[in-house]
């Protein structure tokens, strides 16, 4: 083979090449930006729907942006135009008290540029939204349990919504949350699940020692059932430190759960307990701004005013930091353990 044509050969393998790796990156942004897009129509529904209880959105384009945290221009014009093709939203404005209708086809850019809009949710819209969140949220085998996380993943949302481009740590909050819920469910319907398994824990003589409780009996027994879900499995290592602490329990994208117990003599007022572990949850969400602490409470509940319900064991703490204005979210959910006889109940 002459030495022209190697060249050539070897020109011509590397133009191949080149072909192939652009077609692998043009697919690789192809699929990101289809997730993508995605993410910015489900924050939009999602906001109608969660926070306006499917009113219309009076809005401009800046705060649009800010609500949804989403600044690309392209996806959000994009994002818009198909939910409007797809029948989902109406899009318009008033002009000297008339409505003005956004149509396909026109400048979208200069609809939105100027003034306030407004975003109607339709049929198709609110199906939509009903329909992602059966695909995102599980059944956890009671109403008020699955209300409780829609609930709570709502005062997360502007956490769980920073990034668009990184749905995986909606996702991991969510899970981690329903996992604990499914605790406390199933905490209330079987007495041999946790509830027993504790206080004989307590009677052992390794469970006198209060630190034990947490680390030679919640800690395992959470970081397991944890484990047991599809998701989580795998992404839960061990012993992490940050930011200046070894953590009881870290995911994938730096999201810590502490654990801790309240003991059946614990006298402390009812604030105080509620506070522990808070603050230490707190600085280990340096990185997420959400952390999760599950509290298992062994103190005895024998009134009406002690019991508690599935609802009320869950509760989302916010906790504002002179640094600035963005605040750490502490989801704090109690498993309790201290119930005795139901017909020995006091008023």
């Amino acid at each position: 083979m002459s030495e022209y044509n190697h060249y050539a050969l070897v020109e011509q393998i590397k133009a191949k090449h080149k072909t192939h790796l652009d077609s692998i990156s043009k697919n690789n942004m192809n699929q990101i930006a289809r997730a993508t897009l995605n993410d910015v129509q489900s924050a939009i529904l999602g906001h109608i729907c969660e926070k306006l209880n499917g009113d219309e959105w009076i809005t401009i384009y800046g705060d649009l942006c800010n609500t949804i945290k989403c600044h690309d221009e392209k996806l959000i014009k994009n994002a818009l135009e198909l939910l409007i093709k797809e029948d989902k939203i109406i899009l318009y404005k008033y002009i000297d008290i008339k409505p003005v209708y956004y149509k396909l086809g026109q400048d979208l850019n200069k609809f939105l540029s100027i003034g306030q809009f407004r975003i109607r949710l339709e049929a198709e819209g609110r199906k939509a939204y009903e329909e992602r969140n059966k695909k995102q949220f599980r059944n956890l085998g009671s109403p008020a349990a699955n209300q409780v996380v829609r609930d709570t993943i709502t005062q997360l949302s502007p956490i769980l919504t920073l990034d668009v481009s990184r749905p995986e740590f909606a996702q991991m909050c969510i899970r981690i949350l329903e996992e604990l819920v499914r605790v406390g469910v199933r905490n209330y319907q079987d007495n041999n699940y946790l509830r027993k398994p504790a206080q004989a824990y307590l009677k052992a003589p390794s469970g006198k020692d209060r630190r034990d409780c947490e680390v030679g009996f919640y800690q395992p027994f959470l970081r397991t059932e944890l484990q047991r879900d599809k998701l989580l499995a795998g992404r839960i290592p061990a012993d992490v430190t940050i930011a200046g602490g070894t953590t009881d329990i870290l995911t994938i994208c730096q999201i810590p759960i502490e654990a801790k117990v309240i003991y059946p003599d614990d006298k402390s007022e009812d604030n105080i307990l509620m506070d522990k572990g808070v603050a230490q949850a707190a600085q280990y969400a340096s990185l997420s701004r959400v952390a999760f602490l599950s509290v298992l409470d062994l103190r005895p509940r024998n009134t009406i005013a002690d019991l508690s319900n599935i609802q009320n064991d869950v509760k989302v703490i916010p906790l504002l930091q002179k640094e600035g204005n963005h605040d750490v979210k502490v989801v704090r959910v109690q498993h309790i353990c201290g119930y005795g006889v139901p017909s020995e109940v006091r008023r």
